[in-house]
């Protein structure tokens, strides 16, 4: 379940960056975006330092992880998903 506390953390820019990284590109044994931080950066405005901020702080939270070997790629986990489709509805 979906507190309301978790879900305030994505009414800013943090859920701007996550629904764009949500939007997917795919991968041989999953999927990763398809969005670089500097595209990011640029889509919603940011310099490159707050894209990078952001990001870091989703994957702190667990919103997202890393893909190794693909640098600057990332997966958005189930945990941010549930919370943009609820964002969304």
């Amino acid at each position: 379940m979906i507190e309301e506390k978790e879900l305030d953390l994505f009414l800013t820019d943090n859920y701007k960056v996550l629904s764009l990284m949500n939007k997917p590109c795919y991968l041989v044994g999953g999927t990763y975006t398809s969005i670089t931080q500097k595209e990011i950066a640029d889509a919603l405005g940011f310099n490159i330092m707050k894209a990078n901020s952001i990001i870091k702080r989703l994957i702190e939270m667990g919103y997202v992880h890393a893909i190794e070997k693909h640098r600057g790629r990332y997966i958005v986990t189930e945990k941010a998903k549930a919370i943009i489709e609820k964002i969304e509805r």
